[in-house]
């Protein structure tokens, strides 16, 4: 019995992964906004640690359509710029639905994200503080806050 519920904890983690080609649902919005904010892990003798922080300063932060076998950004392909406040938050907002990066600029590094912006219908919009745009180990990542009860 232990073993046919350890291969189950095993392998529905897969098959719920398996779902979405290249984890696509994981970039999905439904608008394009949030907080950026940074996290850096250290590493202890016996375990890591983990802390989130908000940036501290604005940055910029930019909006390119993401055309099919092109890499980010091309001139071309710009669409807005804005920056963030010292929180970390930013908008853009009334953008048409499509494929897009999302492009934060620290001084001279960049961290790209490409997203599917994809407006719910029937369904109200997801706030902005939903929308987590997260440094870690120099890629950009999106993560969901949800408040719960």
């Amino acid at each position: 019995m232990k073993s046919r519920v350890l291969l189950l904890v095993i392998a529905l983690p897969t098959c719920v992964w398996s779902q979405a080609p290249n984890g696509a649902w994981l970039t999905r919005i439904d608008r394009v906004c949030g907080t950026v904010v940074r996290t850096e892990i250290a590493r202890t003798d016996w375990s890591y640690h983990s802390a989130t922080k908000p940036l501290g300063r604005a940055v910029a932060v930019s909006l390119y359509h993401r055309l099919e076998k092109k890499k980010c950004c091309a001139a071309e392909q710009f669409v807005i710029q804005t920056q963030t406040d010292v929180g970390g938050r930013f908008e853009f907002p009334n953008q048409a639905p499509g494929e897009y990066w999302v492009v934060v600029s620290m001084g001279k590094k960049t961290h790209e994200l490409a997203v599917t912006l994809a407006p719910s219908v029937g369904q109200s919009e997801s706030s902005c503080s939903h929308f987590v745009y997260d440094i870690r180990n120099g890629d950009l990542r999106l993560r969901r806050m949800y408040r719960m009860g």
